[in-house]
């Protein structure tokens, strides 16, 4: 959980902060205070190397400690990481919506075992299931930024990402970061139920 990739470095002061909220364990808050200014300052690495799920997960755990951070500087600083990813997971996301548009969505994985079996090296069910994890991968990194950082472009290119899945023949899991990215985007109000958005 430490002296990891940069990319990780805030999860350890996340998972104490969220131990100190959710308990008031003041031990917890020392944690905390102990490894979140050099967990920021390892957090400051170009985004365009790491994963699409390594940046989620990276955003996730900045969106805590930047509800939690009293220091300006600090919170400055995690809010501007957190634009980057922002910036590189609309990248992401247009990617996959590009990517997906040429896939067979509904196509299942071949035998695991098989050497491009599954999800394992450049095998075809390995695109169409990554088209589909990465769009919902890539409009959550964007939403958890802030609404400012998820446009209506691809707030259009969520929906119909969504919608182009025949949900009784889709065996990925990226469903549910579709749903996710749905639903953290309504609790913002940046969908309204019943409003349309605009088909590609």
């Amino acid at each position: 959980m430490w002296n990891v990739g940069g990319h990780e470095a805030a999860r350890l002061p996340m998972i104490y902060a969220a131990a100190w909220n959710t308990t008031g364990n003041e031990a917890y808050r020392h944690l905390y205070r102990r490894y979140i200014d050099d967990a920021i300052q390892q957090s400051q690495i170009p985004v365009n190397h790491v994963s699409t799920w390594g940046l989620l997960q990276m955003q996730s755990s900045l969106e805590l400690l930047g509800s939690m951070e009293d220091d300006n500087a600090l919170k400055t600083t995690i809010t501007e990481i957190m634009r980057n990813i922002a910036v590189e997971a609309r990248r992401r996301a247009t990617k996959a919506w590009n990517d997906g548009q040429s896939l067979d969505l509904t196509t299942l994985a071949s035998d695991w075992r098989l050497p491009d079996g599954g999800i394992k090296g450049h095998g075809p069910y390995r695109k169409v299931w990554y088209a589909i994890r990465q769009s919902g991968e890539g409009a959550l990194a964007q939403i958890i930024a802030g609404p400012d950082h998820f446009p209506e472009e691809q707030r259009n290119m969520l929906a119909n990402a969504i919608m182009r899945l025949n949900f009784n023949r889709v065996s990925g899991n990226g469903i549910y970061y579709l749903q996710a990215a749905y639903w953290k985007s309504r609790k913002a109000n940046l969908y309204q139920p019943g409003t349309a958005p605009k088909t590609n």
